[in-house]
């Protein structure tokens, strides 16, 4: 479904409203036209922050997200998206280490996935493929499909993050301010784009990657405990080439992520059963759980309540997502 709204001289500006998810399931619905599966990692109850600028057809974030997630689905269709660090602490995308050299890349649906570590801070900026297509040509952008990481000078990644924090604090949409930020904008992408210097050599750290893709396509419907050895020679490398590669893009072994992994599809089962008559020991049994205790104890230590709290409490959606934001945007887009 294809849908194209045009916002209003009097719409709504979302700039300076924050976004806040107390849920690994909020924060994933609140990304939306972000698609992804995403999976907290660490222990305790999450507490996201997404504050929100909109720069014409721009939109920007600055975020912090307290608990440790990785996530695989795609970018916006029909936009350019942009992101760095915003602090000390790096984070991992499409294998790659996102610090103050490299930023990310994902035109119009690309497929990709991420991992935060804790007390993660980062900016986000979308442009539309059609404003950026007017500014730098039709070729220029294109030449982005496939890409994931770009290099940069640190000069031009702390120059982006400054008009990230810029563009959400309050201002007239219409303002000279906002038409000379947007040129900013424009003008740093354009930069990042044409003085991006190609991709690097085929590494280690790239074919640990690749092993670690592989094998996440195969535990992603397990409802059973994963067994190692037999994970690595599906995957077709050593226990050793797999262990390392699990270590290198997600920190930890391949038994630990797998069992994270079912954990937060049990929290989405029992978040969906509020209301059924569904008990928690069927909802455990459904995804390989059968020492009872222990996994309500493990649960707890990482969503910050026990599985029966989560089954029977209401719902905690986010009053505002980024798709509320780009449809107040001029010819929002999406599909």
């Amino acid at each position: 479904v294809t849908m194209s709204l045009q916002a209003t001289d009097e719409g709504p500006d979302p700039t300076g409203e924050v976004i806040a998810a107390t849920d690994i399931e909020d924060l994933e619905a609140s990304v939306f036209p972000w698609q992804f599966d995403m999976r907290q990692m660490s222990r305790g109850a999450m507490d996201a922050r997404i504050q929100l600028g909109l720069v014409g057809d721009i939109l920007a974030t600055r975020e912090h997200w307290s608990k440790t997630v990785v996530a695989r689905g795609s970018s916006p269709a029909g936009y350019l998206a942009l992101a760095g660090t915003d602090s000390k602490k790096s984070f991992k995308w499409c294998g790659a280490e996102i610090d103050s050299r490299h930023l990310v890349c994902g035109l119009d649906a690309a497929d990709c996935d991420f991992a935060t570590p804790d007390d993660e801070f980062h900016w986000v900026v979308l442009i539309p493929q059609e404003s950026l297509a007017d500014y730098l040509g039709p070729r220029t952008v294109e030449s982005l499909r496939g890409r994931r990481v770009l290099r940069c000078a640190p000069e031009l990644s702390s120059r982006l993050f400054r008009l990230a924090t810029r563009a959400v604090q309050p201002r007239r949409q219409k303002s000279p301010e906002t038409m000379v930020l947007r040129a900013e904008l424009l003008e740093a992408a354009s930069q990042l784009i044409t003085g991006e210097s190609g991709t690097r050599k085929y590494s280690q750290r790239q074919r640990h990657y690749r092993v670690w893709r592989r094998a996440i396509s195969i535990t992603d419907s397990l409802r059973a405990p994963v067994k190692v050895p037999e994970l690595a020679s599906q995957v077709g490398v050593s226990r050793r080439t797999l262990e390392r590669a699990y270590d290198e893009i997600v920190g930890v072994s391949p038994y630990r992520f797998s069992r994270l992994l079912r954990l937060n599809r049990l929290h989405r089962e029992l978040r969906q059963a509020r209301g059924q008559q569904r008990s928690v020991t069927e909802i455990l049994g459904n995804w390989g759980f059968t020492e009872l205790g222990r996994t309500a104890v493990e649960y707890r230590h990482l969503f910050g309540e026990s599985p029966s709290v989560t089954l029977v409490g209401r719902p905690l959606s986010p009053s505002l997502k980024l798709a509320d934001a780009l449809l107040a945007a001029p010819s929002a887009t999406f599909t």
